[in-house]
């Protein structure tokens, strides 16, 4: 994506505006810096925007995988200021290319995302049975 530059790894800096980027959402807003960097280091795959002329974090996700059978994204996330103009979009694609020899990538989101996702090939599922234990 012109004026982005694709990366892999974050920064301290980067690793702070993430910690940042996630305060100001609802459903990562308790995530502590100390929680973040622990995410960071134990995901299998990063994918962020940087945009260099500004020095911002400007997108984000991760993904858990055994990189054969099973991959799970995470996070995807896309700084205000930077919405609407595809970034998220370039994002995903981007996940998807890197993990297009994975039998089964997967994710889950809330109901206003669904049709951007079906855009980009993912499909709800029927009669999944997602289970959950919470420490």
């Amino acid at each position: 994506m012109p004026g982005f530059q694709l990366i892999h790894q974050l920064q301290e800096e980067q690793t702070l505006q993430l910690h940042e980027l996630y305060s100001r959402q609802w459903w990562t807003r308790a995530r502590t810096l100390e929680d973040v960097k622990k995410i960071l280091a134990s995901s299998d795959l990063l994918f962020a925007y940087w945009d260099d002329e500004v020095k911002k974090l400007a997108a984000f996700a991760r993904v858990l995988t055994d990189h054969v059978y099973r991959a799970m994204i995470f996070d995807v996330i896309v700084d205000e200021q930077f919405r609407g103009i595809g970034l998220g979009k370039q994002l995903m694609k981007d996940i998807i290319e890197n993990t297009a020899h994975i039998e089964r990538v997967e994710l889950y989101c809330n109901d206003d995302k669904v049709l951007f996702y079906e855009k980009l090939g993912f499909s709800l599922l029927p009669d999944t049975r997602l289970m959950r234990k919470t420490q």
